[in-house]
C-alpha cells in the first residue's frame, strides 16, 4: 500500500458539487448516530456500530 501526501489545490476556489453532496449525505448520517447514541446511549451505539463495520469487512 502506498501513502504519503497529495497536494490537491481546489483550483476554482469552491468545493466541487460531488464532494459537496458526499459531504451533505455524510452529515446526515453522523447526525442520525448522534441522535441513536442519544435514545441508546453511547455503549449501545457502539457495539451497534461495530456490529456493522465488522459485517462490511467481510464483505470484502
Amino acid at each position: 500500500m502506498q501513502t504519503g501526501i497529495a497536494n490537491v489545490p481546489l483550483h476554482s476556489g469552491q468545493c466541487p458539487s460531488w464532494l459537496s453532496e458526499k459531504m451533505k449525505q455524510l452529515s446526515a448520517t453522523m447526525v442520525e448516530v448522534n441522535e441513536l447514541a442519544a435514545l441508546q446511549g453511547n455503549s449501545r451505539c457502539l457495539t451497534w456500530l461495530s456490529m456493522i463495520i465488522r459485517a462490511l469487512g467481510k464483505r470484502q
